[in-house]
């Protein structure tokens, strides 16, 4: 019987704001993506978070390590 890679899920997670390791992983996919604009940077956390004092939800689903998407 042949036997199949491990395959692994991608885990959801929230990008903490005092994350800065994780956010420059975040700015490195995003930078990454054409479709993606400034305004998907991990750096509106913080002024939405400062000027307009809304709770954020930044998502990423990460695999291996590695950053697979960002919802924000």
């Amino acid at each position: 019987m042949t036997q199949l890679p491990e395959i692994s899920l991608p885990t959801v997670k929230r990008l903490l704001p005092q994350d800065i390791a994780t956010a420059a992983q975040w700015d490195a996919f995003v930078l990454a993506c054409p479709e993606a604009t400034f305004f998907h940077r991990a750096g509106w956390q913080e002024i939405v978070r400062g000027v307009f004092r809304h709770e954020t939800y930044f998502l990423y689903a990460e695999a291996d390590g590695c950053i697979q998407g960002v919802l924000r």
